[in-house]
């Protein structure tokens, strides 16, 4: 019996510069992606995980602390935890698969590629 997993899926991701979407060929078996916007030809990162859990609270300084846990396509879990500037919650569910966006180290954008819904994420920590 063959392998029927496919080794390239199709996923559409919002341009973390022009907020335009874009459809990228991505390899099936990895969680982390090197991309270069087409309209910009800046490279930006792209972290896909399934969500197993999200907390989100009121930050100190304005905004709201995040905490999302969740596994990569290889099986670890990887925890982000980020601060969104806006008093703003966004949909985050277990099972969800979310994509986060990243220029560097800096968080631009939360993709719920389930919901198909993104935010700007106007500041961001670990």
């Amino acid at each position: 019996m063959s392998n029927l997993t496919p080794t390239t899926q199709k996923v559409t991701l919002v341009s973390p510069f022009t907020r335009q979407n874009d459809e990228y060929d991505l390899p099936a078996n990895q969680s982390e992606h090197q991309l270069i916007c087409p309209h910009t030809n800046k490279p930006f990162r792209a972290l896909i995980l399934t969500v197993q859990s999200k907390t989100a609270k009121r930050a100190k300084n304005g905004g709201r602390d995040f905490d999302v846990r969740g596994r990569t396509v290889e099986g670890p879990e990887r925890r982000l935890t980020f601060n969104h500037g806006r008093d703003e919650d966004f949909e985050l569910r277990p099972k969800d698969i979310v994509a986060f966006l990243y220029e560097g180290d800096k968080l631009l954008y939360v993709q719920n590629l389930t919901t198909r819904r993104a935010w700007g994420i106007s500041s961001w920590g670990f």
